[in-house]
């Protein structure tokens, strides 16, 4: 749980692809059914190290009804918890962090860092039932 690259670290300090404050975020309740009891496959959207065979961070987390989440990054098991606050997605694998979410126009979703104006994780499909 103390691993520095985590799909809930992404929110807060990587850098990602810029987004504009129009684009539309998700409410608390279209986030609630998109998550509960179901699996995303994400991958970090930070900016590529000079390295060649860098790849950025990806995984799957599996957000249960009660709370809990589980999950892989890069093969390596993780936990923590989720919930809703208003509009807003937190999660806390070592601390939490709360973000917005945005439909990606092609069945994924963006996690977005409004204050920062970023886009950090990109939700590639979300999976039902528990798939790690």
């Amino acid at each position: 749980m103390n691993k520095p690259m985590v799909f809930a670290l992404a929110f807060a300090t990587l850098s990602g692809t810029a987004v504009t404050s129009s684009a539309a975020s998700m409410s608390g309740s279209e986030i609630g059914r998109v998550f509960a009891g179901n699996t995303i496959e994400w991958v970090s959207l930070k900016k590529k190290p000079m390295s060649p065979r860098w790849k950025p961070p990806y995984g799957r987390t599996y957000f249960s009804p009660n709370g809990t989440m589980e999950g892989t990054l890069k093969g390596k098991s993780r936990s923590g918890t989720w919930r809703i606050d208003g509009n807003q997605l937190c999660l806390n694998w070592k601390q939490e962090k709360c973000r917005d979410l945005e439909p990606d126009g092609g069945g994924g979703y963006y996690i977005v860092n409004r204050e920062k104006g970023k886009r950090g994780v990109h939700i590639k499909r979300v999976l039902q039932g528990k798939q790690l």
